[in-house]
């Protein structure tokens, strides 16, 4: 969930507008990182991974945040999703790591916020 940080009400994470008053929703952190690195082979959360620990610290600090579980459904173009939200964060937080490190998706994420 990101709260609008024009009326205070909640909405989904992936959503460009506020359901409620139509303001534009900016994320404060995109979070870039390796799937690897928070779901094992079989799809379930890694126990106590750093990307649930970086997001409860930020949930924690009422501090809003993109990361692409929450935001992108099967079917979406998900490159221009991503792209989008990028843009649309106050901050780019990449999570560096031997995974994410060789990501080619991560890459990607990593040139559309230097440009």
């Amino acid at each position: 969930m990101i709260r609008c940080k024009n009326c205070g009400c909640e909405n989904q994470l992936g959503s460009e507008f506020c359901f409620n008053c139509s303001s534009q929703l900016i994320t404060d952190v995109f979070i870039s990182y390796s799937r690897k690195d928070y779901v094992d082979s079989e799809g379930r959360i890694i126990k106590n991974n750093i990307i649930s620990r970086i997001k409860s610290s930020l949930s924690a600090a009422g501090i809003s945040y993109w990361f692409d579980e929450d935001g992108i459904n099967h079917g979406d173009e998900f490159a221009p999703i991503i792209a989008r939200n990028i843009k649309d964060a106050s901050i780019f937080l990449f999570i560096s790591t031997v995974n994410s490190n060789a990501s080619e998706w991560t890459s990607r994420e990593i040139a559309v916020a230097n440009a």
